[in-house]
């Protein structure tokens, strides 16, 4: 008779530890699924020179990034300069038709942990001239000013420098994050050459660049460096000036890569 109340007693403290652990396994898997209460939520103009871009969070202005509640919403504003046009507005690298046209859009969180904005635009008449009515790619060339030639190379006389905001796959991330060595990502972007219409990964020699760094992520004692990768290869390019606002590198690969802070 002892020895049945003995098992009986076992069988119900087995039956409530494996109850406790199914609803705490739940919970944890409810938690690790759970929409995040904030989104970081960062808004680039893609050609500086084009036009002068304006955000606001609650009527006050912002520099580029900002984490806001989820349901918010934040106000994007381009003003084009003379004889520049809008192309469109581009959100975690889709572009949304709906904003075409629209010099002030409404961006709001909607559960995303994180939000890129790109907005580009064009000078009118290499737009007009190259646009081709159906898919909205643009093969304008261009030059902004985040990445610049430092002493460019006579090979490299007819090259542009582009720089786009862009997202990288998971894959390319999880290098970024290796070589980071305890760094953090603060931003990947995708480098690209354009030799007379022609856009190309690689230059015909090694060239200096000049990597201008956000001014939202501009902050005395901190260092920055490159990551670049180039078919699946990468490379960290340290900082070879002593500017804090900007990195000097030598390359003569395009593809993507990660500004590091440490």
């Amino acid at each position: 008779m002892f020895l049945l109340k003995m098992i009986k007693k076992s069988v119900s403290a087995l039956t409530l530890a494996i109850g406790m652990t199914m609803i705490f396994g739940i919970i944890a898997f409810a938690a690790e699924d759970a929409t995040p209460a904030t989104c970081k939520v960062l808004v680039y103009n893609e050609q500086e020179g084009r036009g002068h871009l304006k955000l606001t969070y609650n009527g006050k202005e912002f520099k580029n990034v900002i984490e806001i509640p989820q349901g918010d919403s934040i106000l994007a504003q381009l003003e084009v300069y003379e004889d520049n046009c809008l192309i469109g507005w581009y959100i975690n690298g889709i572009r949304k038709p709906y904003y075409d046209g629209k010099k002030t859009v409404e961006i709001k969180a909607k559960g995303e942990k994180q939000l890129v904005v790109v907005v580009k635009s064009a000078w009118k008449e290499d737009y007009l001239h190259s646009h081709n009515g159906k898919s909205g790619v643009v093969t304008y060339n261009w030059s902004n000013k985040t990445l610049k030639f430092v002493n460019r190379a006579k090979e490299n006389s007819l090259v542009a420098a582009t720089t786009s905001m862009a997202l990288q796959g998971d894959e390319c991330m999880a290098v970024f994050e290796t070589y980071a060595a305890g760094g953090e990502v603060a931003g990947t972007y995708n480098f690209t050459f354009d030799k007379c219409g022609k856009v190309c990964d690689t230059l015909p020699v090694a060239d200096t660049f000049c990597f201008t760094i956000p001014e939202y992520l501009v902050e005395a004692g901190k260092t920055y460096s490159l990551i670049g990768v180039y078919k699946g290869q990468p490379t960290v390019y340290e900082d070879q000036d002593n500017d804090l606002s900007t990195i000097t590198f030598s390359t003569d690969k395009g593809g993507a890569y990660a500004l590091i802070v440490k």
